[in-house]
C-alpha cells in the first residue's frame, strides 16, 4: 500500500525511516549470528540506454529495485511483487529474464540475490512508497556506473555500458 508523504506529518514519516534502518541493521545481525543467507532477488529495469536505481530511506548509496523473499515465496514472484511495491511498475513474470544469482557480504551477513532484467518498450512513471524508497529514476548508464552503488550492481552496469555501446570515460 502506498502512503502519500502528505497525509503523514515528517516527524512521523523521520520515526519511520528510522525504524525501517535498525530492521535492516537487525536482519543483517540475525543474518550473520544465524550464518544463514539471506534470500532476495533484484530487478535490472532498462528503458533506453537508462537503468531504473533507487535510494532506499534507510541505508545510502544506489540500488537496483528488489528485497528479500518471503516464507515460501520463488525468487520471480518476490521480484514481480518488488518492483511493484518499490517503484509502482507492474511487470509480468514472463518479462523477466533471469542473468544470474549473485553471492556477497555485507557487514557480515550473507546475501544471495537472483537478478532478473526487463526492458520497457515505453516511458513509464514511478509511484513510490516515501516510507522505504528516497527516489526511483531511470540514469543514464554511463553517470549510473559513477554513483556509489553495491560492486555487483556496478559490474552489471559496466557490462550494460559494453553492451549498449556506452562511453567508457
Amino acid at each position: 500500500m502506498l502512503i502519500k508523504d502528505k497525509q503523514l506529518p515528517r516527524r512521523l514519516i523521520n520515526v519511520i525511516h528510522m525504524l525501517f534502518s535498525i530492521a535492516w541493521r537487525f536482519k543483517l545481525t540475525v543474518g550473520r549470528i544465524s550464518r544463514q543467507k539471506l534470500k532476495g532477488s533484484q530487478i535490472v529495469v532498462l528503458y533506453h540506454s537508462k537503468i531504473l536505481l533507487i535510494q532506499n530511506t534507510y541505508r545510502s548509496g544506489y540500488y537496483l529495485p528488489g528485497g528479500g523473499l518471503q516464507r515460501h515465496e520463488q525468487p520471480l514472484d518476490a521480484a514481480v511483487r518488488e518492483l511493484k511495491e518499490e517503484t509502482g511498475i507492474s511487470v509480468l513474470k514472463a518479462e523477466l529474464e533471469l542473468v544470474g544469482s549473485f553471492n556477497y557480504s555485507i557487514d557480515g551477513a550473507n546475501i544471495c540475490d537472483w537478478i532478473y532484467q526487463t526492458t520497457l518498450s515505453k516511458k513509464t512513471t514511478t509511484h513510490i512508497d516515501p516510507l522505504e524508497i528516497r527516489e526511483a529514476q531511470f540514469i543514464e548508464l554511463n553517470t549510473a556506473r559513477k554513483l556509489q552503488c553495491q560492486p555487483h550492481v556496478l559490474n552489471i552496469i559496466k557490462a550494460l555500458c559494453i553492451t549498449h555501446l556506452v562511453g567508457n570515460e
